[in-house]
């Protein structure tokens, strides 16, 4: 299972136990009949913590289907894996040798003279976590206009962003080789969700959901 589809899963699960562990609230016994046992928990009653329910559902559904076709279907394939690590490779190199550095990229790698270089893996070429930020998109509600502006402008930001790692990759093996390792490891790595949670923070605030304040007054 991938690491994405197992990250949307324990979000929803905790999420889920979170809301399970309120307080209850306690069912009004009849007369004659004996108290009642049954306690019901206060989120069945809460249209908040229904919303919350369906975007944890919403979560896991999308993270299953892109498991399905993800680890299924496009790994094996290899093709899409592919074409986006040499694209990778092939913008970062010409963003170097923009810089005035003497790169080049060769398929999915990217070197420089007298280093090794850096080689673009499937796992490292940004596709699962653009389907993480889809996930959340989708899931959390907005309006579907802007969703669907804000969806190719966050897989561009996405995409950049592992331009930007994969030239300072470059870079620190060509001019400061002993630091590469602890920022190919995690520095570099971390960024990716760091730049996704930024996306889904900006989503939540202005996605355009109508508050409780816009909706019309009763008559």
């Amino acid at each position: 299972m991938s690491a994405v589809l197992k990250r949307g899963i324990l979000c929803a699960l905790s999420g889920a136990s979170a809301l399970v562990s309120t307080s209850s609230l306690a069912l009004p016994t009849l007369r004659g009949s004996p108290p009642a046992c049954l306690m019901l928990p206060r989120w069945v009653m809460s249209a908040s913590a229904r919303s919350v329910l369906l975007f944890l559902a919403k979560v896991l559904a999308v993270y299953v289907v892109w498991y399905v076709v993800c680890d299924l279907w496009l790994l094996p394939d290899g093709r899409l894996d592919a074409w986006l690590s040499q694209h990778v490779a092939g913008v970062s190199g010409t963003l170097l040798s923009g810089l005035g550095h003497d790169a080049s990229a060769l398929g999915r790698s990217v070197t420089m003279p007298g280093i090794s270089g850096v080689r673009i893996a499937d796992g490292c070429n940004g596709l699962a976590t653009i389907g993480l930020f889809v996930g959340f998109m989708v899931a959390y509600p907005g309006r579907f206009w802007r969703r669907l502006a804000f969806l190719p402008l966050g897989i561009l930001v996405i995409y950049a962003t592992n331009v930007g790692r994969v030239v300072a990759m470059v870079l620190t093996q060509k001019y400061w080789p002993a630091a590469f390792d602890p920022l190919h490891g995690f520095g570099l790595t971390t960024i990716f969700h760091v730049v996704v949670f930024g996306l889904w923070v900006v989503w939540a605030n202005y996605g355009g959901t109508p508050s409780a304040s816009s909706a019309p007054a009763p008559a």
